[in-house]
Order: structure tokens, then sequence, then C-alpha cells
């Protein structure tokens, strides 16, 4: 399976010139102001698209899917009938399992945000353990997360997550993918670690400026 990977598109979406694909997946902030406009924009765009199978999460920009869930739930069966929306969820395609969060460690007054910790730790605990590709909107520590040092939380500008670095290395031994954004610096890159394969799929950069190359990766 051919996967094209983005995220952070902060309503820029019309902008990108996307390859050609099994399938579409965004890892979260479709929203420039998080408001049902900005949602609607979205997803008539995302269904629009020619992927065969198209699937996304939340991100902390995307206020109206944490503010108004079912209203949210309406909007992607009313403009995105066939895409898969997940949260916390999963959804098989073509014999491969997806499992999809948009939850992020607590930072300023966002949404879809956790204490790290336990609170944290109990939605990774969710993952299937037979999880093929992982898509969240944060990364995991360690791998693609990068933060400017005036972002930086204390003096570790690794910003991903520890409980869910913990999850991935302890429990997902059949994960082949984790995709995910929210953190630009490192936009649109891909790294691999053993027979796991790292995608920080924002297609914007620090100022917000749409970049590529979008991220392509053969299953």
């Amino acid at each position: 399976m051919r996967l094209i990977c983005i995220g952070c598109s902060h309503g820029r979406h019309s902008q990108l010139v996307l390859p050609e694909g099994d399938t579409l997946i965004h890892t979260g902030d479709f929203s420039r102001r998080g408001d049902k406009w900005d949602a609607i924009s979205f997803l008539e765009w995302f269904q629009s698209q020619p992927h065969r199978h198209k699937i996304f999460v939340a991100g902390n920009h995307d206020r109206v899917s944490f503010t108004d869930p079912l209203n949210f739930r309406s909007l992607v069966q009313d403009y995105a009938p066939s895409c898969h929306y997940l949260n916390d969820s999963g959804v098989t395609l073509d014999g491969l399992h997806f499992w999809g969060s948009p939850w992020t460690p607590l930072f300023n007054n966002w949404y879809w945000m956790s204490p790290r910790g336990p609170q944290m730790a109990a939605h990774w605990y969710l993952i299937p353990t037979d999880t093929h590709v992982l898509i969240t909107h944060g990364p995991a520590y360690g791998h693609l997360d990068m933060v400017l040092e005036e972002h930086a939380d204390g003096r570790d500008r690794h910003q991903g997550c520890h409980d869910l670095r913990a999850t991935i290395d302890g429990r997902l031994k059949s994960l082949r993918l984790h995709a995910f954004s929210h953190l630009h610096m490192q936009f649109c890159s891909t790294e691999i670690d053993g027979d796991i394969t790292y995608t920080n799929a924002a297609v914007v950069d620090d100022n917000y400026q749409v970049r590529g190359p979008i991220q392509v990766v053969q299953l």
C-alpha cells in the first residue's frame, strides 16, 4: 500500500499538490481558526481527493472537533462520508490495521491535550498491539520531535511524548508506520528505526509556510 502522509495544513490544504497513492492520511491541525467553517472547508477538500482510502485525526487547533464532537461527527458524515475519522479508534483497510488519536501533552490552553504521565498513558493503552499504522497528532519522544530552543520545556528540545514512546517500544510489535505532525521544526521528514518508519507529516514550517516534499511511505 502506498500511503500519502500530510498534517498541520492549517487551512492551507488547497495549496497542496498531492502524489498519487492508495491511502491519504492527515495527522491533524487541518484548521486555521478551528471553527465549523474551517472544518467544512477541509472535509470537502479531503473528500474530493482521489485516493482510495482517506483517514484523519484531529489536532490541537481543531477546536470544533473537541468542543462540539457530536456536531463534528455529523459534519464528517455530511461532507466526507467516505473518509475515516479516528479518535482513539481504528479501522482495517486492505489487511492493515490503522489506529488514530488526537492527543498531545499539555501545552498552553489548546485542545486535545492531556498532562504527561498516567492520564496521557491511558490513551496509548487503548492502542491494539496488532496495529500496523499509528496516526497521532503528536510525535513520540526522540523521533522527529525537535523544537526551537525558545519553545523547549526546560533544556530538552525533544518535546515528543515519553509515554507514547514507551508504548511503541514496549507493546506495538507489529507497528510499521507512525505518522504524526504537531511540531513543525522537522516538517516533511521521515526516519527509520528498526522495522518502524516515523514520519513527521507537517506540511508547514515554524512560520506556517507550506513546504515539501509530501511524505510517501510504501508498506
